[in-house]
């Protein structure tokens, strides 16, 4: 019995099978049969195009990486090899180039366990570059210390590491001052403060205090005469953080915060002149 197609009507011999439904192979290509060597070139094509999306550059028919990857990748070994250390220098950076944010999150920590260990090293280091302001002949500096000790200042110069221990005690004691005049206005304007929470306020602007007094020092241990300007620019820096700080961590507002600061500083420069003319009396007594 003849057998056909359901779907063409041809006529198919015994155990033959019909092949109108199954495409051609130039249906599967849209007509036209693709060439390999067309199909490699944007194969390849399209790699170096990836490659130099990455950062890979191409030169003289050779894909290259860019300089910058090497940097990424040295920085992402960095990381891996020492990851505390990287995370305390990332950190330490946002004091620079995000400082507002780093400030607000430093003012809402409970508790700083860097607090003293920040002001030892301020006091520290603000003694060391008093000293070598006054050794290197820095005429501001030098015109404040004979204000206060008249001729006696040739003592300082006799006296290395007296006249250094005694900076380094005195700017320790200015700094108790500082917290102390902070956390003295704050509880007489009723606001509930502890005086290590002040403290741990007062210590994030140290670190502007820090950086520009190590840059002060290795330039006058360079044979500079120093630049007390570079002072008065961290005493700007501190001053605009302890705005931050105590704005964001005793939710005051700025009118309050404007008049904390200022009543602060009145009398840590009260207290510190008087802390300044008994120093100077006591070291004319023990002449």
């Amino acid at each position: 019995m003849a057998r056909y197609c359901f779907y063409c009507g041809r006529e198919l011999s015994p155990g033959e099978r019909c092949s109108c439904k199954e495409p051609t192979h130039a249906e599967n290509n849209g007509g036209k049969p693709k060439d390999r060597s067309h199909t490699e070139s944007k194969a390849g094509t399209s790699t170096a195009s990836h490659k130099k999306a990455r950062g890979y550059s191409s030169r003289a028919g050779k894909i290259r990486p860019r300089p910058s990857v090497f940097w990424k990748t040295f920085l992402d070994q960095l990381r891996t090899l020492f990851p505390t250390f990287s995370v305390g220098i990332r950190n330490f950076f946002q004091y620079f180039y995000r400082p507002a944010g780093k400030i607000t999150r430093e003012s809402l920590r409970s508790r700083k366990r860097s607090t003293i260990p920040v002001l030892v090293v301020a006091a520290f280091l603000s003694g060391a570059t008093a000293f070598l302001l006054l050794r290197a002949g820095s005429p501001l500096f030098e015109s404040a210390v004979h204000m206060l000790l008249g001729d006696d200042i040739t003592e300082l110069y006799s006296h290395p590491w007296f006249a250094l221990l005694g900076f380094i005690v005195l700017a320790g004691l200015s700094l108790f001052i500082l917290i102390t005049s902070f956390y003295v206005v704050i509880r007489l304007s009723n606001r509930k403060t502890s005086y290590r929470r002040v403290a741990d306020l007062v210590s994030i602007s140290m670190i502007y205090l820090i950086v520009m007094e190590i840059f002060l020092i290795v330039t006058l241990l360079g044979g500079s005469r120093g630049s007390v300007s570079l002072l008065l620019i961290s005493f700007v820096l501190m001053a605009a953080a302890h705005f931050l700080s105590f704005r964001s961590a005793l939710a005051l507002s700025e009118d309050m915060v404007f008049f904390v600061m200022i009543a602060s500083y009145l009398l840590t420069y009260t207290l510190c002149r008087a802390l300044l003319s008994i120093t100077a009396v006591l070291f004319t007594l023990s002449l």
